[in-house]
């Protein structure tokens, strides 16, 4: 949020911008930056000084403290899919090795990432070298896609327009990724400093939920020095959590200053919500009544579901360690989210069969664990495979741990999927899909038993053969109770629509819709579904999500 002296408060209300969650009757802290006409920080500010509105209702700012000086920790994302290759690579790599020798100082924190690195690779340095060392080697990519891995080979096409939805994908997980790492860093405010000209899909709400859960405020310098497309989005993921965003300046040094300035000196509020805890967002507005100031600060908070804190939900307790995660490659799990009791979010987890392991060994067991960010465990059972085989429970919207320790029909480990989850709000004020379900099935009768069947489960595998009939189920979902209107359409590999699918009524749960999908007349290539959810009634919101698969002979 920002507000410029006694000016209208500019309000940003986002549904999907988060907060640590609050429990009912605690209160709520927000790190906020003052600075004066000259973006220089003020810091002789009281409480008398703030005006608060919390969901819309003038609330006292209790505590004002004033962080001065202390220890910065600061993480830059490379994000090398969506910068061009040649000026602004060069201009990105100036500025950064500018900003390493000229404005870190000693005791600073640096965690560096570009998009394909694991996980087990965000270390925390402050070793310069270490940090100029990886700038040298950033390389802009954007409109490139030659592979130059056997990941990129194998699991991101060349197609452009389906890379594009490949490469956003990785930026989003690997954004979540340094967000959480980088918040288990010390206490206080944290940059992460987004190198970027953005992408489409646009930024989803999931890396705000992960930066604002641990305190990471985003500062995204688009290089490039023409305007983009995606600027707006940018500007958003500074404006939810509190950075500050630098799009086509000439000079990129002043950004990284503010960046790093901000952690030198902010405040931090307390005060008492006035909402209830119902397991929303509740957005927060903030002045200094101090004319030719300007405040920056986040969108607001989310409360815990009274009746999941009953339960015991503390999510706002993070005592889960950070462990690098690693995908099997004798199974292929399949992980779904939808809408579940009390505010919760309904988690399932299957799996189909992957590599071959070992000496002929064979897999007789999956023990599942799935732990929440404090550590309660919140599904723990061994399974065996078997056509109806799944692991489900309900979860705060947040950050789960999911371990599936695979073990051979000997009793002996063969090896353990770890990997952690972000676990979204489903209660929505716009329409907003879960995760798409693929069935298969080859024969008439087949394919009209498993549309009626509301347990049938769904497969990983996104490779089929023609002589198969898929049926795509979708949970969508409205403001309360609606369920928005859902279209479907097949396009080809460059994105051309091929023709609408058929809707398949049955008897599912609310805000479930699901598709026929024939395949014995395309030809063996690459396609994509291409869902699009809009209001029956009401403002014309829109949420779209794509399916890319893959047809055989």
């Amino acid at each position: 949020m920002r507000s410029r002296g006694l000016a209208a408060v500019v309000a940003i209300a986002i549904a999907g911008a988060a907060f640590t969650p609050v429990q009912a009757n605690d209160p709520v802290t927000l790190d906020v930056i003052v600075t004066d006409a000259k973006s220089r920080p003020i810091t002789n500010l009281a409480a008398a000084d703030f005006e608060l509105v919390d969901a819309g209702e003038s609330r006292p700012v209790d505590n004002v403290r004033l962080h001065a000086n202390g220890s910065r920790v600061v993480a830059i994302f490379l994000d090398e899919y969506h910068v061009q290759a040649g000026d602004s690579t060069v201009r990105a790599r100036a500025a950064l090795t500018h900003f390493v020798k000229t404005i870190l100082r000693d005791g600073d924190t640096v965690a560096i990432m570009k998009p394909l690195e694991p996980l087990n690779a965000i270390t925390l340095t402050q070793d310069r070298d270490t940090i100029l060392q990886a700038i040298s080697t950033f390389d802009g990519r954007r409109g490139d896609y030659v592979a130059r891995s056997a990941f990129e080979g194998q699991f991101i096409s060349r197609d452009p327009k389906t890379a594009e939805v490949a490469r956003a994908q990785v930026v989003t997980s690997a954004l979540q990724a340094l967000a959480t790492r980088v918040g288990e860093a010390g206490t206080g405010r944290r940059a992460l400093v987004l190198l970027s000209e953005g992408f489409s899909p646009a930024m989803p709400r999931s890396i705000v939920y992960a930066a604002n859960r641990n305190g990471v405020a985003i500062y995204p310098i688009d290089p490039h020095p023409e305007p983009a497309e995606h600027e707006a989005a940018l500007r958003w993921l500074a404006e939810q959590t509190g950075g500050d965003a630098s799009l086509n300046a000439k000079d990129l040094a002043p950004a990284f200053v503010r960046a790093v300035s901000d952690l030198d000196s902010y405040y931090v509020l307390t005060f008492r919500p006035s909402a209830p805890a119902d397991g929303k967002f509740h957005p927060v507005q903030v002045r200094v009544t101090r004319a030719g100031t300007t405040t920056r600060g986040r969108a607001g908070y989310w409360t815990v579901n009274a009746a999941a804190a009953t339960a015991g939900v503390r999510a706002g307790v993070l005592t889960t360690p950070f462990r690098p995660s690693h995908s099997s490659p004798f199974i292929r799990p399949w992980i779904g989210m939808s809408r579940g009791p009390n505010g919760l979010t309904s988690v399932t987890v299957t799996w189909e069969a992957g590599d071959t392991p070992p000496r002929n060994q064979r897999i007789a067991s999956i023990a599942v664990k799935a732990t929440a960010a404090d550590g309660r465990v919140l599904f723990q059972n061994r399974l065996a495979p078997g056509d109806r085989n799944r692991a489900t429970f309900d979860a705060a919207p947040g950050y789960i741990a999911l371990e599936m320790a695979i073990q051979s029909s000997t009793g002996a480990p063969l090896d353990t999927d770890y990997r952690a989850l972000s676990v979204p709000n489903l209660q929505v004020t716009k329409p907003t899909f879960a995760t798409p379900q693929v069935l298969r099935t080859r024969t008439a009768r087949g394919f009209a038993e498993l549309s009626a069947d509301g347990e049938a489960l769904p497969v990983a595998s996104r490779t089929f053969s023609r002589a198969e009939r898929l049926l795509v189920r979708i949970p969508v979902y409205g403001p309360g109770d609606a369920t928005p209107a859902v279209t479907a359409s097949l396009l080809n590999r460059r994105g051309i629509a091929m023709r609408e699918l058929q809707r398949v009524p049955a008897n599912l749960p609310p805000g479930v819709v699901q598709f026929d999908l024939p395949l014995s007349s395309l030809a063996p290539d690459e396609y994509r579904l291409e869902l699009v959810a809009a209001n029956a009634e009401g403002p014309r919101d829109e949420a779209r999500e794509m399916v890319v698969f893959r047809v055989t002979h």
